[in-house]
């Protein structure tokens, strides 16, 4: 073709499979040496003609697969183990009756074998002793010669491996099947003792995204798609890096682990070892040989890191019996290390055994060595916040937080879901003109596809064959390292005489063996499909088994740069946008037959997250729980309210202590959108219940336990209006008086039984909770009422003379001594007498309160205490905010806590007072934790320098901010350092304890430094309110009952406007008045609203609630408005143009002094 370039063709490369260790039984396949022991490599002359793929090593045979799917087998058979008739084998010969099958797979026990197809099916042969052939028909002495396939099986698995003599399967769907021996508990079915013949789910396992599989003599081990490592069985040496030496039979997660990104794992007979995606190697379990590595051979029941590794980068590692072997491509080294008695590490000059890694002889060629990004979360949050004890064990066996991130690569070939062959193609072209001179190969011509290869091997040149003897004195790259038994297998060729040279890396993981996962591009092509359009059995497979499957959907939407790895209560790893795209296609798809899948599937998975709700073995069985919420099924109500709705209630709600507090944190980090749409989808069933199945009580309560939950995460985070849980129509179909009357008489143990509204006071609006607060009110009082009338009917009063008792709590007080007056009377007031209506009496004036005296009274109360000589209050400048004044020293703490009353009495007696306190205030009387985002409402300039701390990058911060663990405080002009914690001024702020600093500056602020005053405070206030009552609101409504709120409506104000005489809302001069009323600015109105009522704020129900009167002012056009605040009434003259309105107007409100909140 024209234009296209055109490249000469590589030089063929040559293959060698190299072995070295004990050949008894010719487990080697050299063939007819007399040589028992190896102690050098060799290569074997039989495969050399073929590619090969794998091998593997039982105790005494090895198979070995080849890349175009055919096995090969050599050593003892004694028990059937080769496949073959023969009774031992020298020389690797190819097991015919897997001929049909292309096999992808191969695992030897100790005297049983297993192969994996690339139809997913599961062979096994060999020793029956411990029903490891996985056939419940078969006798158990019964040895077989050659393959079966494991019928309970079907073609699902994806990977195979073999104990000692048990063996694991992982299916496509993600369930693990384990059989054989259980003497350790190898088989994790939760018991040990008596094998199991049959294949068994290991249920502990449900819902884990699984990366590998592997099993080591009597233990099992199987790493997640995150990076979390499993183990359980026999643990007598601590192979299972528990840090004891306990048998376990079930899986547990091995915690220090998980902090260094594993991506491969191993296991010997009774150490196991694994990879990082940095390329570190830790070791764990017996060390008798110094198989470990750490230059003793003592046994280690904690993972280790080896040190004589350090800074080289590991990118396979194989564990043979009692011997470990790494490589690294960069240096192009391979080293050995462990039981060398038998020859398996290559090394004739070391004693039978090495406790360090020692470099394997050869003239081993540097490779390209490929660094995988361990990213670095920039959301990554303090460990004090929710979520911190995420690692605590979720099957009721705590565990040790999480301290720091898991860290995760990025494939460099640019997908981590490719096959080892097909990221070595881009550096090693195929040699498909040699393929065609393969006459020589002991493979059947029609052996499969041999242009598909889904795991190790390169298509290599076949040239005659070089002298063994030479081979360790040429030039050769290595491309796999395998172990098994006593021996040790590497597959190595020439080098390329120009390129890149590349090995396999193993920790990345070939597509073939992976569970299935979602694929969303093929979701989007869903939506495109007409109603009865015959669907590609490509999006069959996408959806089919895996959106019913936990696992499955557990490793679907995992986001990039594997930062899913970071898994814990901050980061639960899913990709919600990637998620929501997905749920989206789902939602558009027309077609009848992918809709119904779509709903089955989705039944089935719901299903089984409420069967796994109460058992899950690790943090990565939970991100279903943040992915249905975002489903359209479960939003669907009322379609789908019994069979996902509900169910998913039901599972959530069921969750344990650790695990509900892990999803609650997930869902704290969802966006406005989703978080919204749980809740509103959760108002829809309450909606659907209240109009049209009242007697659906199941799942009102469900879905007001789970509302229950997210209005809990809400008030922490705000991530919307705590509005948005009011449900609009519930006074419209319920008696609020009455379920709140009935909820106050009901006891406990009623409670718990019988569904109250006001046990979900969220979702009661506005108006709802000011009907319960009046209802309240007017108990109180009415029973204060009834008190004091039946104590003055007393006879015992009469004949003591006791002076009759005020139905009514007066107070009596002079204008100039306003304070003194109202703290001394309300000190000799009891709780009963505070409860009644207050009347407010001014010395010497005549006017009856009837509300406008009791108003005006707080109005000047609260103008006096924010007086700066009053002292007990600092005021913010920043934000107009006042806070208890850590320097007040006044010996009479019994101010703090009279103010404490008046500000209940103002609640109680319904009357807005403008109180300059921040939200902290109102959070902490509802015993709702402070937080960092109060300090910048009350200081936002000292936040922001604390911010700033916090973001600091440099590790320079002693010098930059000079700062220690102390706080300054103005003590009336003399400037006090007060200590943050013991010590702290020999402390100093630094990288490492910053945050500790900002946590503890926050707390002292808001707790520690007010901690009495507060107390006093929160005394005094309960004394007139009933905290049963007061939880009823959160920290937003009880701040607006006592200061009000600020989201202004004006034209609601002029609807509910009052005029009296001949002014009404038709009148020339009141038409004439809101025209220029609404021409007025934003800080004029709110002017305006300070002017007539004495507060520019509006209380809990809204300015409907002011009810401002308009009058006529007798005097003449001259004189400016006059308002009366008591009353919020405004005179207003009859003046005759807009001009001289507004320019009255403007006047009036101008020179009037107010005390607004801001």
């Amino acid at each position: 073709m024209a234009g296209k370039r055109t490249q000469s063709p590589q030089p063929p490369l040559r293959q060698w499979l190299m072995a070295c260790g004990g050949t008894v039984e010719g487990e080697l396949g050299l063939g007819g040496t007399e040589d028992h022991i190896v102690r050098v490599l060799r290569s074997i002359p039989s495969m050399e003609r073929i590619r090969i793929e794998q091998v593997a090593s039982g105790r005494n045979h090895t198979l070995i697969l080849s890349e175009s799917g055919q096995v090969y087998s050599c050593g003892s058979n004694s028990h059937g183990q080769l496949g073959r008739p023969e009774v031992g084998v020298r020389k690797p010969e190819i097991i015919t009756t897997l001929y049909q099958h292309k096999i992808v797979q191969v695992a030897c026990g100790e005297q049983h074998s297993m192969a994996l197809s690339e139809a997913g099916q599961v062979f096994v042969w060999g020793a029956n002793n411990n029903g490891q052939l996985g056939d419940p028909e078969a006798k158990d002495a019964e040895n077989r010669g050659h393959p079966r396939i494991v019928k309970k099986l079907g073609s699902s698995a994806v990977q195979i491996a073999s104990g000692s003599n048990h063996c694991l399967a992982l299916a496509n769907n993600g369930t693990v099947f384990a059989w054989g021996s259980n003497q350790c508990g190898q088989l994790g079915l939760g018991t040990a003792g008596n094998y199991v013949s049959t294949p068994q789910d290991v249920l502990s396992l449900q819902g884990v995204p699984l990366s590998q599989i592997v099993c080591g003599g009597q233990h099992s081990m199987v790493l997640s798609k995150s990076g979390t490592l499993l183990v359980w069985g026999s643990n007598r040496h601590g192979q299972l890096g528990l840090g004891d030496t306990v048998d376990r039979a079930s899986p547990a997660v091995v915690k220090p682990l998980r902090q260094h990104g594993l991506k491969y794992i191993s296991a010997g007979e009774e150490h196991s070892a694994v990879l990082t995606a940095d390329g570190g190697v830790f070791t764990f379990g017996s060390g008798t040989y110094g198989q470990l590595g750490h230059g003793c051979k003592a046994d280690q029941p904690t993972p280790r890191k080896i040190m004589d590794l350090m800074g080289t980068i590991v990118t396979q590692i194989a564990t043979g019996r009692c011997h470990t072997i790494c490589y690294a491509p960069g240096p192009g080294r391979i080293y050995t290390f462990g039981l060398g008695g038998s020859g398996q590490l290559g090394i004739p000059a070391l004693p039978s055994s090495v406790a360090t890694p020692t470099q394997l002889p050869g003239k081993w060629i540097q490779a390209l060595e490929v660094k995988l990004i361990r990213p670095t979360d920039p959301t990554r949050r303090n460990s004090n916040e929710v979520g911190a004890d995420w690692s605590q064990c979720l099957n009721d066996e705590f565990q040790e937080a999480n301290k720091s991130m898991v860290a995760s690569p990025i494939d460099a070939a640019g997908s981590s879901e490719r096959s080892w062959n097909e990221r070595i193609n881009v550096e090693v072209p195929k040699a498909k003109a040699a393929r065609k001179r393969g006459s020589q190969s002991d493979e059947r011509p029609d052996a499969g596809n041999t242009g598909q290869v889904d795991q190790i091997g390169e298509r290599l040149a076949l040239l005659p064959e070089k002298d063994p003897a030479e081979i360790l004195k040429t030039e050769m790259l290595v491309f796999a390292i395998f172990a098994g038994g006593d021996r040790t297998f590497i597959i190595s060729h020439e080098p390329r005489k120009y390129g890149v040279h590349a090995s396999a890396d193993y920790r990345v993981r070939p597509k073939r063996s992976q569970i299935r996962t979602i694929n969303v591009d093929i979701l989007e092509t869903m939506p495109h499909l007409k109603r009865d359009e015959s669907v590609p059995q490509a999006t069959m497979d996408n959806l089919e088994g895996v959106l019913s499957s936990l696992a499955c959907m557990n490793g679907s939407f995992l986001t990039d740069q594997d930062r899913h790895y970071d898994c814990s209560g901050y980061n639960h790893g899913v990709d919600t946008e990637l998620a929501l795209r997905a749920m989206k296609c789902l939602e558009d798809t027309k077609n009848s037959s992918l809709k119904e899948m779509i709903r089955s599937e989705f039944e089935r998975l719901v299903a089984s997250v409420y069967a796994m709700s109460q058992r899950p073995v690790d943090i990565e069985a939970m991100r279903i729980y943040v992915l249905i919420p975002m489903s359209f099924l479960f939003q669907k109500v009322p379609d789908f309210l019994e069979t996902i709705t509900n169910p998913f209630q039901r599972a959530l709600l069921r969750l344990k202590s650790t695990a509900s507090k892990i999803v609650s944190a997930w869902y704290s980090q969802y966006n406005e959108h989703v978080f919204g749409d749980f809740v509103r989808c959760l108002k829809n069933v309450i909606d659907h219940v209240l109009m049209y199945n009242r007697s659906d009580t199941i799942s009102m309560e469900l879905a007001l336990k789970t509302l229950k939950q997210l209005n809990s995460i809400n008030r922490s985070k705000l991530i919307v209006p705590f509005e948005e849980f009011y449900i609009e129509i519930l006074s419209q179909h319920i008696s609020i008086e009455k379920d709140y009357m009935e909820w106050q008489m009901s006891s406990p143990e009623l409670r718990a039984r019988q569904l109250f509204f006001c046990d979900y006071p969220f979702v009661f609006d506005a108006q709802a909770k000011t009907t319960i607060l009046t209802v309240d009110a007017a108990i109180q009082k009415h029973t204060a009422i009834q008190q004091s009338m039946n104590q003055s009917l007393n006879p015992f009063a009469v004949v003591f003379r006791q002076q009759q008792v005020n139905p009514f709590l007066i107070l009596k007080v002079d204008r100039d001594r306003l304070i003194e007056d109202s703290l001394r009377q309300l000190s000799m007031k009891d709780c009963a007498d505070l409860r009644k209506p207050l009347k407010v009496i001014f010395d010497r004036e005549d006017a009856v309160d009837e509300g406008g005296v009791r108003k005006e009274f707080f109005m000047l109360l609260i103008e006096k205490i924010l007086s700066p000589d009053f002292g007990i209050f600092k005021v913010y400048s920043e934000s107009n905010y006042m806070w208890f004044n850590p320097s007040f020293f006044n010996e009479d703490k019994q101010t703090i806590f009279l103010i404490g009353i008046l500000c209940g009495l103002a609640i109680y007696n319904q009357t807005i007072i403008p109180l300059p306190f921040p939200l902290a205030l109102y959070k902490k009387l509802l015993k709702e934790p402070v937080t960092f985002r109060d300090l910048e409402i009350l200081s936002p300039q000292v936040a922001k320098n604390l911010k700033d701390l916090l973001n600091h990058k440099e590790d320079d911060i002693e010098e930059v901010y000079c700062l220690n663990f102390t706080i300054a405080r103005d003590n009336y002009g003399l400037a006090e350092e007060v200590e943050l914690k013991d010590g702290g001024s020999n402390i100093s702020v630094n990288l490492k304890n910053r945050q500790e600093y900002v946590d503890l500056y926050v707390d002292w602020i808001f707790n520690k430094s007010c901690f009495e005053m507060f107390a006093l405070f929160a005394n005094g206030f309960y004394r007139v309110l009933k905290s049963e009552i007061l939880s009823l609101f959160n920290a937003n409504e009880l701040m607006t009952l006592v200061a009000g709120k600020e989201n202004y409506d004006w034209k609601d104000l002029q609807l509910h406007t009052g005029y009296k005489d001949e002014y009404n809302p038709d009148h020339p001069v009141i038409r004439m008045f809101w025209k220029v009323f609404h021409d007025l600015k934003q800080s004029e109105k709110k002017d305006f609203l300070r002017f007539v009522t004495g507060s520019d704020r509006i209380p809990l129900l809204g300015m409907g609630e002011i009810k401002m009167v308009v009058i006529p002012y007798r005097a003449s056009t001259v004189h400016l408005p006059v308002a009366h605040t008591c009353t919020n009434t405004l005179e207003l003259p009859k003046y005759e143009s807009e001009t001289v309105l507004k320019e009255k107007l403007i006047t009036a409100i101008s020179h009037h002094v107010g005390f607004g909140i801001r």
